[in-house]
């Protein structure tokens, strides 16, 4: 899909990516954040995909900080931050998730 980037400049970065990404799903579900040193922190993930996930938390955390996430039964796994803006974070994991494992989280926790 071509957009011309001039149209992608009033946007902000989550919305151009997500426009950007056929297979990011939204989603609504519980979790647990936790950065290196610190206890955990509830959170809920609003848009999965199997290269990462987006989610509102506050941070002081730097681009390529990594942090451990925990969510839909899994254990934890661990993941970088992409970028933040206005109280949403955007997350790449590390390794990224089984496509058969991605698809049971969505086929359970996906808006309608």
């Amino acid at each position: 899909m071509f957009h011309d980037r001039r149209s992608l400049r009033h946007d902000t970065r989550f919305e151009a990516e997500k426009r950007s990404s056929p297979l990011r799903f939204d989603v609504h579900i519980e979790g647990a954040l936790r950065e290196p040193g610190q206890t955990k922190v509830d959170v809920v993930l609003e848009n999965l995909s199997r290269s990462g996930f987006r989610c509102d938390y506050s941070t002081s955390m730097n681009a390529g900080d990594k942090v451990w996430v925990a969510f839909a039964g899994l254990t934890s796994v661990e993941a970088v931050l992409s970028r933040h803006e206005d109280g949403k974070c955007g997350f790449s994991f590390v390794q990224p998730l089984n496509p058969a494992v991605m698809d049971h989280i969505v086929s359970q926790y996906r808006k309608a």
